[in-house]
């Protein structure tokens, strides 16, 4: 099962994202009368979940780090899962730091 929370929630990038994953797709705002169960990838198109949705995961890739700038990487790290970033973390304080610690993979 799988966990896509996009940085931009429009709807044509929602449903540009759907048309290329080709697994069972849903939205959270779909959710209502339909079961997680039978779908096997989320997508997140609402704010504010997404440090509750860490504390379910089993790994973690923060965007961000390939171009646009770094996201926040410690919501993820605080519960101890594994977290992936792009090569480009240089200036985001908390990620260099994670880094040498070995608690975020570039």
């Amino acid at each position: 099962k799988f966990i896509i929370a996009p940085h931009t929630i429009k709807i044509k990038n929602i449903e540009s994202i759907k048309s290329a994953v080709t697994k069972r797709t849903i939205c959270y705002s779909e959710l209502k009368d339909s079961r997680l169960e039978d779908f096997d990838v989320l997508i997140i198109d609402t704010i504010g979940l997404l440090t509750k949705i860490y504390s379910y995961a089993d790994v973690a890739y923060v965007g961000g780090g390939f171009a646009t700038g770094l996201h926040n990487t410690l919501e993820p790290a605080v519960f101890g899962i594994p977290v992936i970033i792009g090569p480009q973390f240089n200036g985001f304080a908390e990620a260099e730091h994670l880094v040498s610690f070995k608690g975020v993979i570039p």
